[in-house]
């Protein structure tokens, strides 16, 4: 019964895999189903034409799928080593990424070393580019990573054995090269935003240009960490010399560091768009949600409190009388 228990998770294996994952040891005690998942995204995506650093996230966002049960057979201490080592199964390992550009964007430096990814992890990586003048508006780059990652594990005795297996991934990213001096300007930014929370982000536009611009509106174009909830805020006519507010609410991922980032914004108006840099940082953690109960819990104790001496003086009063 045990043998045709074990053909049968294996048959559901194979249903659950590809067959570059059908690795496993034949003494398995645990299958994990999962890989690594690489994500990039650029940090300030916003660059000035000549020498600059080009700042990139990569993030893990492998997730542990499904955890199966092979064997029963060994140890008591084996089966949960064994069990506990099978989640590095989304982990990546020796990560070399290459970054490569084309026409007026070259890619300077070589490729950078992270060492592990773990999943849920998310580590930055700098390049050198050089940017031709005259070349402003979008360029898309290519971002090769190669990496390892376990595909299973075997324990026996207290010892570990993983099995690696080489893997790949692609990414496409996009800077924005900027050109002239535009008519609209950032005056500042105000947010209060941390790994795993969200809110409100606020940016304050001027218009420093000779003309009014009609009908001006605001888009926000996030990538990971971050995602915009909500669509165009809209700022209006703004006069020369005018400012409008543009609001966008932020959620944050929770494997966010602690940094400063720099957001697109895209202003259109009658007359065209222009391209715009958000800075925002990230400090703290996000408010804890019992803060709240907490606190009204107090308030109200606070007030049977006072009510209660209020009772009492009013007592003593008519006794006194």
């Amino acid at each position: 019964m045990k043998l045709m228990g074990t053909i049968f998770l294996l048959i559901v294996l194979c249903m659950h895999c590809h067959a570059e994952d059908l690795l496993f040891f034949t003494d398995d005690h645990y299958k994990a189903l999962g890989s690594p998942r690489l994500d990039a995204s650029v940090i300030n995506p916003i660059l000035q034409p000549g020498e600059a650093v080009l700042r990139i996230a990569l993030a893990n966002n492998g997730r542990v799928e499904e955890l199966m049960p092979i064997m029963a057979n060994g140890s008591a201490e084996d089966r949960e080593l064994e069990m506990e080592e099978e989640m590095h199964i989304t982990d990546a390992f020796s990560v070399t990424a290459a970054l490569y550009g084309s026409g007026p964007v070259q890619v300077i430096s070589g490729p950078q070393n992270i060492a592990d990814l773990p999943a849920g992890s998310r580590k930055e990586m700098r390049f050198n580019l050089s940017l031709q003048d005259g070349s402003s508006g979008w360029h898309d780059l290519l971002l090769l990573s190669d990496y390892e990652h376990q595909v299973d594990v075997s324990v026996s005795d207290g010892a570990v054995l993983p099995l690696y297996q080489p893997d790949n991934d692609s990414k496409s990213l996009r800077i924005f090269i900027a050109g002239s001096e535009g008519v609209l300007k950032v005056l500042g930014t105000d947010s209060n935003l941390a790994p795993g929370g969200s809110g409100a982000l606020n940016a304050a536009i001027k218009n420093v240009g000779q003309k009014p611009l009609r009908n001006c509106s605001a888009l926000l174009m996030a990538s990971p960490p971050f995602r915009v909830s909500g669509v165009q805020s809209p700022l209006g006519d703004l006069p020369p010399g005018g400012f409008g507010m543009a609001s966008f609410f932020i959620s944050v991922d929770g494997n966010a560091t602690l940094q400063e980032y720099q957001l697109i914004c895209q202003v259109g108006h009658d007359d065209g768009r222009e391209i715009l840099s958000l800075p925002i940082t990230l400090t703290g953690s996000p408010p804890n949600t019992w803060q709240m109960p907490l606190i009204v819990a107090i308030i109200i104790i606070a007030l049977m409190a006072a009510y209660q001496v209020m009772r009492s003086r009013r007592h003593l009063r008519r006794r006194r009388l």
